[in-house]
């Protein structure tokens, strides 16, 4: 019988002790080291073995696979090497009164078979639970990956950095078992250089009883020596730097950086113990791997550190973007203040009334900004309108007054080139539109005219009517109120209308300004009408929503 599986020292020791009680048999337990014999035994560490043993096993064929047999008068002495292959072999001597030689080899021979056999199903079994953690690990990072996509999706401006960690950092956690996981952003975006943490930020997720102070003084100290590569400690391995943090077995910590910007950074804090999985470097025991962090957990970290840094330096190219835009936005408003200064300040006011009219009529605050931008730029057009004819103290000839209707258009025509304000045009374009297709510049009927020009018409009418303008001055607020109400669902949409002095009556629109009635002459009728239900009002439709 050949033992070409060696077992341990304890199984050795386990089972000379079970065939001492079986056999009635004086059991030592010896292992060659160099070229000595050294004897061992369950708690009692080792001693050279006795004269005795020494001449029997300076005898002995280390390369016999069989138990060996001295007899001596009634006495016999049974050596089993457990291991023909090794330098350090293990060995078992019993001592006993003469028995059937074949029988007592047999029956060592099980013994021997029975421990190697339940060893080797001890060590299947940890296999076999180290695959399935390594396929569950597997199968966490690969679903950690794909989520990654999603974190992405949450790289618009609306998320912050802090926003995104909170949502990726908890199953990266358990993905590499770690106690807990937290971003620290800097102070302020500077360079790396002078980067220093905000610790009254920290975006923290998982549980750890390791004081803020120590893991704190720990990123502290790492961020001079952090490059663009991760810091990995652990108390096991060669690095012993940890000895000066109570409770830190295990960190690796990373600056989410994007060039020479710092956002910030992530620390990973101690390996939960227990988490098991099979090496696949061979350089390092199962042991290390259960209880280290190493490259694959940095490299999930890094992953993340990356994602937060391409979300932070989008965000910035957004603000920029955003910034510009809204330069050109004001330079275009304030051109047209500049071209009719009786108009001045009525963008900001239309976009004004038309973002409250939006929020009331339940719009989510994203659409209610994109309804102030357009009524900002509702009258962009006027550009294209010459000043003799925006300012005109008197009446309007039909040729006159057929091109500044042509603004709407004009205004389309300036801004369809700019992408990022694309959702602004159905605005722009309709917002002359009336609800019963008497409107311009299509003549759209109901609902066929977009939800963001019903809006603006109401608050482009309104504020042209109470507003003063070079042919005539602005009404009380009462008077234009009772206007929109005489054309609701006739020139306004209802429900628009019905909003809109909602707002008023809740003071959530305020009127810029209550004059009081003025006598309008006879061209100044003229001026803003065409038609004649507005000439017993006193004011015209049509040119006061040109304003």
């Amino acid at each position: 019988m050949s033992f070409s599986v060696p077992i341990s020292t304890q199984s050795a020791i386990e089972v000379a002790s079970t065939l001492a009680s079986d056999l009635g048999a004086a059991v030592a337990v010896l292992q060659r080291k160099g070229s000595d014999w050294i004897q061992i035994g369950a708690g009692e560490g080792s001693s050279p073995a006795d004269c005795r043993l020494i001449g029997v096993l300076e005898s002995l064929d280390l390369q016999r696979v069989t138990p060996t047999v001295y007899r001596d008068g009634n006495q016999m002495t049974v050596v089993v090497n457990t291991d023909v292959e090794s330098y350090s072999p293990i060995v078992i001597v019993l001592t006993l009164a003469c028995q059937p030689e074949q029988v007592l080899c047999a029956l060592i021979t099980s013994r021997i078979e029975a421990i190697r056999y339940r060893d080797d199903l001890a060590e299947v079994n940890k296999q076999a639970e180290g695959f399935i953690d390594q396929v569950t690990q597997d199968f966490e990072e690969l679903s950690w990956l794909r989520n990654a996509n999603d974190y992405l999706d949450l790289s618009g401006p609306k998320h912050s950095i802090e926003s995104i960690a909170v949502k990726c950092l908890p199953d990266l956690a358990n993905v590499i078992r770690a106690e807990a996981i937290l971003f620290v952003p800097v102070k302020s975006d500077i360079d790396s250089a002078t980067s220093l943490p905000d610790l009254d930020r920290i975006a923290f997720t998982g549980s750890t009883e390791v004081d803020q102070s120590i893991y704190s003084k720990f990123l502290i100290d790492s961020i001079p020596q952090l490059s663009k590569e991760p810091r990995i400690a652990n108390k096991r391995s060669t690095e012993s730097s940890l000895s000066d943090y109570p409770g830190l077995r295990n960190c690796i910590v990373i600056s989410v950086s994007k060039e020479t910007r710092v956002y910030g950074w992530l620390l990973a804090i101690n390996k939960i113990e227990g988490a098991c999985y099979l090496a696949t470097d061979p350089t390092q025991t199962q042991d290390l791997i259960a209880t280290s962090f190493g490259t694959f957990e940095a490299g999930l970290l890094v992953a993340a550190a990356n994602i937060m840094a391409s979300h932070s330096k989008n965000r910035e190219l957004f603000d920029e973007q955003e910034t510009l835009l809204t330069g050109i936005v004001r330079a275009l408003i304030n051109a047209i203040d500049a071209k009719d200064p009786y108009t001045c300040g009525h963008s900001d006011r239309v976009a004004s009334y038309a973002k409250v009219i939006a929020a009331r009529i339940g719009l989510d605050s994203e659409e209610c900004e994109r309804i102030y931008m357009a009524g900002l730029l509702h009258d962009i057009g006027k550009i294209g309108v010459p000043d003799s004819i925006l300012g005109k103290p008197g009446k309007l000839t039909d040729e006159e007054f057929a091109i500044v209707k042509k603004h709407p258009e004009i205004g389309y025509a300036i801004l369809q080139h700019l992408k990022q304000l694309d959702y602004v045009l159905p605005g722009v374009l309709h917002h002359h539109e009336a609800v019963n297709g008497s409107g311009y510049p299509s003549g759209l009927v109901g609902e066929s005219i977009p939800l963001p020009a019903r809006i603006l018409a109401v608050a482009d009418a309104y504020d042209a009517m109470t507003s003063n303008r070079p042919y005539r001055s602005g009404m009380p607020s009462e008077k234009a109120e009772s206007i929109l109400r005489a054309e609701s669902n006739k020139t306004w949409d209802s429900d628009i209308v019905n909003a809109f002095l909602e707002c008023i009556e809740r003071d959530e629109i305020k009127p810029h300004s209550v004059s009081e009635v003025n006598t309008v002459s006879s061209a100044d009728l003229d001026r803003d009408s065409s038609s004649s239900l507005m000439r017993r009002i006193g004011l015209s439709i049509n040119n006061m929503v040109v304003g």
